[in-house]
């Protein structure tokens, strides 16, 4: 999977947009992730059995607007941060053999865990069937609205995911390319850039709209 690298080009975005990302776990980007951390948990607890979990990315997303002030790029940024299924990522430099490992903003080690039990892993018809599923989505999705709302660019999202794929072969940041990952950015830059124009929108017709147009074929 490529999400390890992706994050890396989400992290120099956000640094850029949101200077005080720099400053360490007192940033305002580092309370809204350990704030949504928890909500994620909160709302695993209270959801219905059975329940549409393609709908719960829509509450996610609000209460991220609503904790952000109707702030859509923080709200953005923070939810690809609270969504991330891990804590670090690691490069390492060819040739040198030079190898380091980058932090990322994250809840504490026991609400971390209880945020990836609780994190939605069901959004795509050909989502594995397994207690993982597709946990590892909606880092993808927000962090391409989020380069999608900043640029007003459907394509943009796009090159950066061509530019990870280089940025992966040549630091070995992972093993392999995940399609899936791809397909995910390609829904998250639209919806971020439909989002300038329509605060309205909801991520769910995303998803929604891919399974109903796919899973015929």
């Amino acid at each position: 999977m490529l999400y390890r690298a992706f994050v890396s080009a989400i992290c120099l975005c956000s640094i850029v947009c949101f200077p005080d990302t720099a400053s360490g776990q007192s940033s305002q980007l580092s309370q809204n992730t350990i704030a949504l951390s928890h909500q994620i948990i909160a709302n695993h607890a209270d959801k219905i059995a059975g329940s549409n979990q393609i709908s719960e990315i829509d509450t996610l997303f609000r209460q991220a607007s609503t904790l952000c002030d109707n702030n859509i790029s923080e709200a953005l940024i923070a939810l690809t941060f609270a969504c991330l299924p891990f804590r670090t990522f690691e490069v390492r430099v060819p040739l040198i053999r030079v190898k380091w490992i980058y932090s990322i903003y994250s809840a504490d080690s026991l609400t971390f865990v209880r945020k990836n039990e609780s994190l939605i892993n069901n959004v795509y018809f050909d989502s594995p069937k397994n207690k993982f599923g597709d946990k590892d989505k909606l880092a993808h999705f927000f962090g391409a609205a989020f380069l999608g709302y900043l640029t007003g660019s459907v394509n943009f999202p796009d090159y950066i995911g061509c530019l990870v794929e280089i940025f992966e072969e040549v630091f070995k940041v992972d093993s392999q390319i995940d399609l899936r990952d791809i397909r995910t950015n390609k829904l998250g830059g639209r919806f971020g850039r439909l989002l300038r124009k329509k605060p309205e929108v909801n991520p769910s017709m995303y998803f929604s709209f891919y399974n109903l147009t796919n899973m015929i074929r």
